[in-house]
Order: C-alpha cells, then sequence, then structure tokens
C-alpha cells in the first residue's frame, strides 16, 4: 500500500480529541513514570526511523499516539519501596550499612532478572564468603524472598490500557517487576487511513538500593533492543511460519499446531459469573497485602503510659521504649480475617486456580477475538504433555494447564509435590510474543512461563498455601534441520 494510507494524517489525530486526555488521567503513577522515562530516553530510535524508508513509518506513527496521549508530558517521578530494604537485609542478613554488603544486593538484584533466585543466593552467599546453603535452606530462602518481593509489588497494578482496539489505536502499559520487564505496546487495528502495525517499546527495570536514602527505588533504562516494530506483512508472515516444530535452550520439544489441525473444540465461552468471581479475588488479595503493609512503628513512653506511631523509624531516647511494628488501625487484623474468610468461600466454589489468576491477560487475549491453537511439549528428559487451552491472536500467543503429573513439577521435596497434586491444583500459563529479527530476518518467539509460588513448613513440609504467580523466560528456536 502507498504512504498515503500508510499514515494516519495529523488531522485524523486531532480530531480524536480529549478522550485520550482524559485516559491517560487514569494511568497509575508508577506506570506513567516508567513510561515517560523510556520515551524520553528513545531520541536517537526516533531519529533513525525518520530514515528508515520500510520499517520506520511505523514508528514514527507509533510516537505520534503516544505524543497523542501526552506520554512526552507524564510526571516522572521517584518510584520507591520504603520498606523493602529492611525487610530484604532482615531476611538475607544484609548489614546494608556496609558498601560491599549494598553492592552484594543490588548484583542480587540484578540477578534474579536473569535467572532463577536459588541460583543468585548461591553466587551472593559465594561474594559475602558464607558457608554455601543446604538444598532445603536454598529452597527455603528462595521462597521466603520471592514471596517477599512479590508482596512489596502486590498493590501496584502491573498493566493499563489506553484506548479502543476496535476503532483506535491502543496503547498497552505492562510491567513485570520481578523479570524488570517494562513494555509499551501500541497497537493500530488498521482504517481507511493507515495500515495495521504494531511498535513494542521495552526498558529494564529492577529495583536497586539508594545507600543515601535507604530506600529501593525503581527506574526504567532502554532494553538491549528498545524498539521493534511489526507491520502488517509481518503479521501475515508470522500466522504462515508460527506453526510447527520448536524447541528450547534446554532441548525441550514443542509442537503449535495450527487452528485447522486443532480440531473443532470450541473456544470455552467467558463466565461473567466467573470472571467477576476473579476479579474479586483479585481485589481481596490486593486489599489483604495493603492492609498487612499498613505497619507503624510504636514507642511507649514508660512514664505516661503515652503512645507514639511513627511512619518512618526515628529512635527515641528513654523513657521511650520501642514495642515494635504494629498495624496503623485497631481493628486491621479482624479486617484482614474478615477479607481471607470471604476470600477462602470464594476459592472453594470449585474454581481452578488456573481461572482464579490470569497473570498472562487469557481473558483479554479471548475477547479481542483470538483464534483456537493447539501446543504439545515433550520435555528433554521424557514427559509430555498438552497446554488445556491455547488461543493466538495476530503475534501473540497465551495458553494455560493444571499440573496433574509428577514430572510436571521439579525442585520441590517429593512430599511438596505430591500434595500439590492431589489436593492444590497448580496451575501453570505461558505467554509468547512472536516476533520478527530485524538483524536476521528470522522468527522468534519470546515470552514468559507463569507458574504459582508455594509456601510450606520447614520441618513437616506441609504446604500451606498456593500464592502470587511468578514468571521465568521462555525462548522458542526452530530446531537444526536434519541433513539429508
Amino acid at each position: 500500500m502507498g504512504m498515503q494510507k500508510r499514515l494516519r494524517t495529523w488531522v485524523t489525530i486531532v480530531l480524536l480529541g480529549a478522550a485520550p486526555q482524559l485516559q491517560a488521567a487514569a494511568v497509575p503513577s508508577h506506570l506513567s513514570s516508567l513510561a515517560s522515562g523510556l520515551y524520553r530516553s528513545l531520541d536517537s530510535e526516533f531519529k533513525q526511523a525518520a530514515s528508515d524508508k520500510e520499517r520506520g513509518w511505523a514508528i514514527l506513527q507509533a510516537q505520534q499516539v503516544l505524543r497523542q496521549y501526552g506520554v512526552h508530558r507524564w510526571a516522572q517521578s521517584e518510584i520507591t519501596l520504603p520498606e523493602l530494604a529492611d525487610s530484604i537485609a532482615a531476611l538475607l542478613k544484609i548489614d546494608l550499612s556496609k558498601p560491599n554488603e549494598a553492592e552484594a544486593l543490588n548484583h542480587f538484584l540484578l540477578q534474579i532478572s536473569e535467572g532463577d533466585t536459588e541460583e543468585a543466593l548461591d553466587k551472593l552467599y559465594i561474594s559475602l564468603e558464607r558457608a554455601p546453603l543446604s538444598d532445603d535452606e536454598q529452597r527455603q530462602l528462595s521462597e521466603q524472598f520471592n514471596k517477599l518481593h512479590s508482596d512489596s509489588f502486590s498493590t501496584m497494578e502491573k498493566s493499563h490500557r489506553l484506548g479502543d482496539s476496535e476503532t483506535e489505536p491502543t496503547v498497552d502499559l505492562m510491567w513485570e517487576p520481578f523479570d524488570g520487564d517494562f513494555q509499551v505496546l501500541v497497537k493500530e487495528p488498521g482504517s481507511e487511513y493507515v495500515e495495521p502495525y504494531q511498535a513494542r517499546f521495552r526498558a529494564d527495570t529492577m529495583p536497586h538500593y539508594d545507600t543515601d536514602k535507604n530506600l529501593f527505588s525503581v527506574d526504567a533504562q532502554p532494553a538491549a533492543q528498545p524498539v521493534i516494530p511489526t507491520l502488517a506483512e509481518d503479521l501475515e508472515y508470522i500466522d504462515r511460519e508460527i506453526y510447527g516444530d520448536w524447541q528450547t535452550g534446554e532441548g525441550h520439544r514443542w509442537k503449535i499446531v495450527s487452528p485447522d489441525a486443532a480440531g473443532e473444540k470450541d473456544l470455552p465461552e467467558l463466565d461473567d459469573t466467573l470472571s467477576s468471581r476473579a476479579a474479586r479475588i483479585t481485589a481481596l488479595d490486593e486489599e489483604i497485602a495493603t492492609l498487612q503493609a499498613s505497619k507503624v512503628y510504636q514507642w511507649r513512653n514508660l512514664e505516661t503510659d503515652e503512645i507514639v506511631k511513627q511512619e518512618k523509624f526515628r529512635r527515641l531516647k528513654e523513657p521511650w521504649f520501642y514495642e515494635g511494628q504494629v498495624y496503623r488501625e485497631e481493628n486491621t487484623e479482624t479486617e484482614i480475617a474478615r477479607l481471607e474468610e470471604e476470600r477462602r468461600l470464594l476459592a472453594e466454589q470449585e474454581v481452578p486456580l488456573v481461572q482464579q489468576h490470569d497473570p498472562v491477560g487469557f481473558d483479554n487475549v479471548q475477547q479481542e477475538g483470538a483464534t483456537n491453537i493447539d501446543i504439545h511439549v515433550i520435555e528433554a528428559g521424557g514427559c509430555s504433555y498438552s497446554y488445556d487451552q491455547a488461543v493466538i491472536t495476530g503475534s501473540s500467543i497465551r495458553a494455560r494447564r493444571t499440573l496433574v503429573q509428577q514430572c510436571y513439577i521439579i525442585n520441590l521435596p517429593q512430599t511438596v509435590i505430591d500434595q500439590l497434586l492431589a489436593s492444590w491444583s497448580p496451575p501453570e500459563w505461558i505467554e509468547l510474543e512472536a516476533e520478527i529479527d530485524l538483524a536476521g530476518g528470522e522468527l522468534r518467539v519470546e515470552g514468559k512461563k507463569w507458574r504459582m509460588h508455594v509456601t510450606y513448613g520447614s520441618m513437616d513440609y506441609k504446604v500451606g498455601n498456593i500464592h502470587t504467580p511468578y514468571s521465568r523466560t521462555l525462548s522458542l528456536f526452530r530446531p537444526p534441520r536434519k541433513a539429508p
């Protein structure tokens, strides 16, 4: 198509009116701060796009959409986690007043975004010249850290959408704090004025400890490949080439089966009752986490019995006695118990965990007109499975399943695995994005695999809870061709 259709005119953009500004006002401040920081760091990419006759127009068009929503004017404020420093220091027994230990902690935080927590813990203990952890100690400490890290971000929204996907360009802000991955995805559905396209802007994020302020803060730095445009012809190519055999770096073999070969089974209808119940459970989790975090530091005057509550810890002299952290409001424990009981009753209504939680936006993708596909996996060790549900829309794949066999779960004590399979229905989700490598022109499929944290006793190994979805990087590539 010619440039007339490729470029939406400025008049068209202006006529979209004030609605985008109203939507922008509702963006959570931490997401808007990350987005504006990323946008302002992309000057060189936008300048290069102006001279790229093949793909540059999509990047510049996406830039116009972002400016339409005012991203370039969004305030950039520091994202801080005031209580995380003391909590992590206590858990990992780190003295943050010592520069070498503070530096070791920051290096540890960087490593967990690139690999797994247990491996990062090993390296942390080596750097601090500590005795190595036993396997059980490592698993327990890893689980405790993962929960602490997840809880620190639990009250923050991880995604936000601007725009209507059917009638105008959309902007999706997506953040995975644990992986340190922030994305701004601009999608144009196409019209008589412009070809369909999408542009993905990516940044790396990770909390780091600021020794001067004694707190953790988060910022965004452009990723190694910060801008990835996908054109209409790319989407057609992906639609042709995504199916077939793939494999992972671990040697697991994947087969993505096209809709034509996937059978006649229909996508399950969205259950409004189920969706609202799942949304309520998510809201309850956020309320409970917020209340659990609403603690202050309490001091008591031993002479007058006067009580002082501090938002930030300040040491008081005698006759003041520090009583520890308490809830800000007296009835907080009662309210937490009430919310936990409501959550328990909802969870017991035979709703599987794989549908109670939706970290990959499965239902959103399904609502956008996704097509049913099949995904089969044979792991290097021989374990095989298929996803219970898998869908594709454009370049996005989402799938989910419940883990039902021993070989699906590793790196946990056998007695814990037995309990999970017998009573907990542990879920798994995947989100994959197919993109064309601009350097080599090859199709690549990258994304995340999600599971849930498991809490169990250190002595009796009794599973106490399964909670808080977490993700690990998942990359697929074509297996080597066999010699003729």
